[in-house]
Parts: C-alpha cells; structure tokens; sequence
C-alpha cells in the first residue's frame, strides 16, 4: 500500500533492503506490515539501534528458523516480541496479570479486566449465571477473592488498596 511504501522510505535504502529480505518470506497483511515497521522504526530510534541488530537478536532470529512454527505463528510470534521489547513495561504488567489470572481459582463465568493499558486504577469484573446455583457460586469466588488475591491484583501496579 502507498502508506505502508511511505513507512519504508522513512529507513535508509540499506535498512529497507534488510526489512525486506526480514519480511517477505513471512507474508504478511497491509495493517500487519504497517505495525512491524512502525514498530520496528520506534525501538530502532529509541534504542538508537541498527535494524541488522535488532532482526539478530536471539529470540527474534530463532522465530524464523523454527520449522514447527507455521507462517501465521511466526507473525503472531514476531508482533508479540516486538511489542515486547517496544513496551517492557506495558508487557511485563500484561504478563504478571495473566499469570494471576492463571493462578486464581475462579469460576469461567467471572471476568476480571484491567484498566486499558494499565493506565487508571479502576479494574472491572463481569459475570454471567443462568441460575441461583451458579449465582451463588460466584458470590462465594468473589468472596474468596477479597481475602487476598484481590489484594495480590493491586501489588502488579502498585495500587492502593485504598480506592476500593
């Protein structure tokens, strides 16, 4: 696409020709494309970091010498180590929230979500029943919850349990 034409030429001819060579086995969408780039051209900015270098790097290289990895698996795998390493902080604060959520036993039916982007400190929970046992049920997970995994929930960030 003509935008995604105008992102390459934001790189130095020898920068597009690594992309390319990077890229093109991988087959990958317009909006796809245009997130890699975009992406890519922010770390490489703000790492002051040669595109070569970044596409070396151990784990960003081995997801294209893995045969088991079929092409979508390779794009979902690569947006996720760029996202990565373009927001270390926003991941890290993703990941210890999925291991909690991992962790707590709670029913399929009970959804908690956190703020956007970490950014607030109001998190959300939903839940659905079709009947007064289920509805009990959850009453009593979230009951469960208030006695110390809520309070695990508000040490990921840092917030105050005092907002409650």
């Amino acid at each position: 696409s003509l935008a995604n034409m105008g992102l390459l030429a934001m790189f130095a001819p020898e920068e597009r020709e690594t992309l390319c060579r990077f890229l093109s086995p991988l087959r990958v969408g317009e909006n796809v494309l245009k997130e890699i780039l975009t992406v890519t051209r922010e770390i490489c900015r703000r790492d002051r970091m040669e595109i070569e270098n970044l596409i070396s790097d151990q784990r960003i290289s081995s997801v294209f010498s893995d045969c088991r990895l079929s092409g979508p698996q390779k794009i979902q795998t690569l947006r996720s180590l760029l996202k990565t390493k373009r927001y270390p902080r926003l991941s890290g604060l993703e990941e210890r929230f999925m291991r909690w959520r991992r962790e707590i036993s709670v029913s399929p039916h009970v959804t908690i979500s956190p703020p956007p982007f970490f950014e607030g400190d109001r998190f959300k929970v939903a839940f659905s029943f079709t009947n007064h046992e289920d509805y009990e049920a959850i009453v009593e997970d979230l009951r469960r919850l208030s006695q110390g995994p809520i309070r695990e929930l508000m040490n990921i960030k840092g917030y105050e349990t005092d907002h409650d």
